[in-house]
């Protein structure tokens, strides 16, 4: 009779070895997976140094080749004209159709103190400078000198500058009207480059007028009823200081050729006034510039004083300016 032995501990085996192969297949996937997430991970390495071969204008290109080229700047200038370092500018002024300057009584005045038309005026004389500052602006600095004379028979008794004049006095009268104005002429609208052929600018800055008055009565007694002397001459002066503030429009007709209209001034009420304002065409060729126009003035001194003097002087002018490069 045969015996049959049997041994459980084989009959496991099997078992046991596949599974150990299963895990070993899947830490070799677990393994492969993590390698290829790492090496997604990895950055990227540096580009190599250019090398010490390479030249300037190579680097240059490659530079040009990452970075957008910038846009060409334009050639074309601001002005049509070049503006230059400094310009001079001389100038007549047939100011023969002005009014006044008339004296007035002011508000610290004791009796009557009033004198309408104190002289003629001649035509006078101006000049300009100017110099650029900036991109779009300039500092003018103005001036302008004017005189006149006159004569007249006074109607009634009066007081000028401290002394005292007669009705029927014949009075021979001068006068000398200086001023001057320095400001800034800046572009207001629009502020584009190349400027417009119609353009705004703003113009700020500081005016002063001077008035001396004389007034003489010539044929007048010299002496009174006792011998005492009388005089008969009497001189005052009357000034004005004050802020300017306006505006300008230009329209270049041609590229040479500009017109211009502007106006500016400052004042209060009860106070010293001054305003003035031209209306000009100029043409330019080069360094020259002939200039012509109308221009006018009007100011009052300030009326809190015993006299003060008003008047408005206008009328044509023509000049030639002179522009340094």
């Amino acid at each position: 009779m045969r015996t049959e032995l049997k041994f459980p501990i084989l009959r496991i085996r099997r078992p046991i070895q596949s599974a150990m192969k299963i895990r070993m297949a899947l830490t070799v996937l677990l393994l492969a997976g993590q390698a290829a997430l790492f090496a997604q991970q990895k950055p990227a390495a540096a580009p190599p140094p250019p090398s010490s071969t390479t030249s300037d204008a190579q680097l240059a290109a490659q530079q040009a080749a990452i970075q957008p080229a910038a846009a060409p700047k334009s050639t074309q200038p601001d002005y049509p004209d070049p503006r230059g370092l400094f310009t001079i500018g001389l100038y007549y002024w047939a100011t023969a159709n002005g009014s006044g300057p008339d004296l007035r009584g002011g508000t610290l005045a004791p009796d009557y103190e009033t004198l309408d038309g104190v002289g003629k005026p001649k035509n006078g004389q101006a000049a300009d400078f100017v110099i650029p500052i900036s991109r779009t602006g300039a500092i003018h600095v103005e001036y302008a000198r004017i005189q006149g004379t006159g004569s007249q028979t006074l109607q009634r008794n009066a007081d000028l500058f401290s002394n005292q004049f007669y009705s029927g006095n014949y009075l021979a009268n001068s006068y000398k009207l200086q001023t001057g104005k320095v400001y800034l002429d800046d572009l207001f609208w629009p502020h584009k480059f190349p400027v417009s052929r119609l353009r705004v600018k703003s113009l700020l800055g500081f005016e002063y007028l001077t008035v001396n008055t004389s007034i003489n009565a010539p044929l007048a007694a010299q002496k009174d009823s006792f011998g005492n002397a009388i005089s008969t001459f009497a001189q005052g002066s009357r000034s004005i200081y004050l802020p300017s503030f306006g505006m300008a429009v230009e329209y270049a007709v041609t590229p040479h050729v500009l017109f211009r209209v502007d106006a500016s001034g400052f004042g209060m009420h009860h106070k010293a006034e001054f305003w003035d304002g031209s209306a000009t065409l100029a043409w330019r060729r080069k360094n020259f510039e002939v200039v012509g126009g109308f221009k006018a003035l009007q100011f009052k001194t300030s009326p809190n004083n015993a006299e003060y003097l008003s008047g408005m002087l206008n009328g044509g002018f023509v000049g030639l300016r002179y522009h340094f490069y």
